[in-house]
């Protein structure tokens, strides 16, 4: 078991068994490398509109992040600054669309391995260090408790990251991310694909539309009758 077979487990059906932490030899990451091709050519034919093009050095980035991750979900006794060094492990760079979409072809499986890991424990450094990179690429931590602000700006103008946004939002019903108009119109567009609104949403819009309403409301027209002496 190593990088590429884990990597390979991961995208086919996301179900893995870790490899044991220890330094990833250039024959695996080259074989890691050609998977991440390969399925990404598979799976943007299923995603809306023209998805970016695939920047392989960000893919080969997020799939190292996410295998080190899981190695300390599973092996529970390394040191926390191991964890530690691999927070500051950061992709430098503008966070293009392109990024953003290579970025999640495995970081969309963050929310799974954040609630693996507060079932081990809730106070646990690599509950931080996954909250971190759910705030830094929030297309790909839809529906996690997240700490603190979050900035969808940089792909929310792609046609396709948009869709795949909202879609995800709407499986599930995560109202926290409602803090865009485009997202709320996306939202809105796509609840008439749908049959029920997932409640959290439903309740979220319709907050929503009560605000703007109120908002566009002359403050003297909402005018009581006395009451009746």
């Amino acid at each position: 078991m190593g990088f590429d077979a884990f990597l390979r487990d991961l995208l086919n059906d996301g179900r893995v068994r870790v490899p044991p932490p220890e330094a990833l030899p250039q024959d695996q990451r080259r074989a890691a490398q050609q998977t991440l091709v390969e399925f990404e050519a598979q799976y943007r034919r299923e995603l809306p509109h023209h998805p970016p093009p695939l920047d392989l050095p960000a893919a080969n980035w997020a799939a190292e992040r996410l295998l080190r991750a899981c190695q300390f979900a599973v092996f529970r006794d390394l040191p926390a600054d191991a964890i530690a060094h691999e927070a500051a492990q950061q992709l430098h760079g503008e966070k293009t669309p392109t990024v953003h979409y290579a970025v999640d072809l495995v970081f969309r499986f963050l929310p799974d391995l954040l609630r693996l890991a507060r079932r081990a424990a809730e106070q646990d450094p690599l509950v931080d260090y996954l909250q971190l990179l759910a705030r830094s690429w929030p297309l790909s931590s839809v529906g996690m408790e997240i700490k603190g602000e979050l900035d969808a700006e940089a792909f929310l103008d792609d046609a396709c990251l948009r869709r795949l946004y909202v879609d995800r939002i709407l499986a599930a019903d995560d109202p926290t991310r409602l803090v865009d108009a485009r997202v709320v119109d996306g939202v809105k567009a796509a609840v008439g694909r749908h049959f029920e609104t997932p409640p959290k949403l439903s309740r979220a819009l319709s907050q929503a539309e009560l605000s703007v309403a109120s908002a566009e409301t002359p403050g003297d027209a909402a005018t009581f009758p006395e009451e009746p002496e």
